[in-house]
């Protein structure tokens, strides 16, 4: 487990950019914390790093982005709206848990439906910044967050 704090969103972008330089998909990233914890803009931030630059729309609505990247498929999900976990299902994930890099808000909401292998990024308001934890699960996410170090 590490923890950072980032005292503004150019501190989120370069451990975006950090995490992005290591990263090896298939990986799948679980994003918790408060709403206006800074989880989106960190999922932005990693795109713009992995280089995409299109448009960025958080998918609260539609629950499921996919973007692919110069460095391979990003699938952002937002399982806020979810009303039971067995909704997941229609978020058809199984597959790209095994291709690509996942980044997944409230996965409390999943309830065992994401992978147990994964980082956990914990976000909270610290002051004017943020606090993130970065919990890894597995050899893959234990060398990510190695790498940070």
């Amino acid at each position: 487990m590490q923890s950072f704090f980032l005292s503004s969103e150019a501190e989120t972008e370069k451990l975006a950019a950090r995490l992005a330089a290591h990263i090896t998909p298939p990986l799948t990233l679980l994003l918790s914390g408060d709403l206006g914890a800074g989880k989106t803009f960190f999922v932005r931030s990693l795109l713009r790093a992995l280089g995409w630059t299109g448009s960025v729309p958080s998918p609260t609505f539609t629950l499921r982005q996919d973007y692919e990247t110069p460095r391979g498929l990003l699938v952002h999900v937002d399982a806020y709206r979810l009303k039971t976990a067995d909704e997941a299902y229609a978020l058809d994930l199984p597959p790209a848990f095994e291709e690509a890099l996942v980044c997944i808000e409230w996965p409390e909401k999943l309830e065992g439906h994401a992978p147990a292998a994964h980082l956990h990024l914990t976000f909270s308001h610290n002051g004017e910044g943020r606090q993130v934890v970065l919990n890894p699960s597995g050899r893959a996410a234990e060398t990510l967050l190695a790498a940070l170090l």
